[in-house]
């Protein structure tokens, strides 16, 4: 199903929010960038700790989620920005140093983790993971999957409701990656979930790389407390919540949503795409100067669209 979008994805993104959520939990910054459990002690402290001993005891698994936008709104130099190798390995380094607080050393070998990148970058994060010890992660449960891609379109109809699929060169598809939602689909392959099942995970957190601080055991905690299938978090300061995006989904949730992406929808996206194509048996080259073409986008928050309502809990960061 292709939901042919009025609105972008940042107000689709805030309309599912104020629609779905229910529960709302409130957390200032400097305690959740807090490295210790229960130093600090106030109304929260109950969900970091539930959230700790999950985590201990290797009940969670991560989807770390970075693709081409996300290393171009990093900071990082241009130079190192186009060094795949360089670029991929400070972004994921810098997502550890920046959440030490859940990404304890003695946490990371009981903790799967799921690394979604475009496939240039695959081999370049291996090498890089396998430099660095795997940044303490356990080498047997981690997996590098290439990011989810759909076909281009184009944006006028030939026989009614068909729209043709656009080639990069007489041989290849022009394909762009789907965004976060295309995290869903790629569970779904390889048994990936059926793996993680059989380790006992019970809980998966999915986020992008770029984001400051992830929710980690305060939201894990609060996701099983409330029994909640989603857990989100947000913070005023996420100019792009389709970038900076941390979400906990509970397996039998996760489950449920992998069998049905078919009902998910898609946003189709405005774009102009150089593309080549067939006029009297040539193949020529077609460089537009204004959008002619859509792109399909599926955003992670889709999920909320098949979720209950008082099964979606909040959590709110503030400065």
């Amino acid at each position: 199903m292709i939901f042919w979008s009025r609105w972008n994805l940042h107000e689709f993104i805030g309309m599912s929010l104020a629609k779905n959520v229910r529960t709302t939990l409130r957390i200032s910054e400097e305690f959740l960038s807090d490295s210790g459990c229960g130093e600090k002690f106030n109304a929260s402290s109950e969900f970091q700790e539930k959230g700790h001993l999950l985590t201990s005891e290797g009940k969670v698994a991560i989807v770390l989620y970075m693709d081409h936008f996300q290393r171009e709104g990093s900071g990082f130099a241009p130079d190192l920005v186009d060094r795949a190798e360089e670029s991929s390995r400070l972004l994921v380094d810098a997502f550890f140093q920046n959440n030490q607080g859940f990404f304890k050393i003695e946490d990371r070998a009981s903790v799967p983790l799921i690394l979604v990148c475009p496939a240039h970058e695959i081999h370049s994060l291996e090498n890089s993971f396998t430099n660095h010890n795997h940044f303490g992660f356990d080498s047997e449960k981690v997996w590098f999957l290439e990011e989810e891609k759909l076909p281009v379109i184009s944006n006028s109809l030939e026989e009614q409701t068909k729209h043709k699929i656009l080639m990069k060169s007489p041989w290849e598809i022009l394909q762009t990656p789907v965004g976060s939602g295309g995290v869903f689909s790629l569970l779904s392959s390889g048994n990936i979930l059926e793996k993680l099942s059989e380790m006992g995970i019970e809980y998966i957190e999915v986020c992008g790389v770029n984001l400051r601080h992830v929710g980690g055991y305060t939201l894990l905690g609060l996701v099983s407390s409330c029994a909640a299938n989603i857990g989100i978090q947000i913070s005023k300061d996420m100019n792009d919540l389709e970038d900076n995006f941390d979400m906990v989904f509970s397996m039998k949730f996760m489950k449920h949503l992998t069998k049905q992406t078919n009902k998910l929808g898609f946003h189709a996206i405005p774009k102009p795409n150089p593309h080549v194509e067939k006029v009297d048996k040539e193949w020529v080259d077609v460089v537009p100067s204004s959008p002619n073409s859509y792109e399909l986008r599926r955003s992670i928050y889709s999920s909320l669209s098949a979720c209950p309502p008082d099964k979606v809990c909040l959590m709110e960061v503030t400065g």
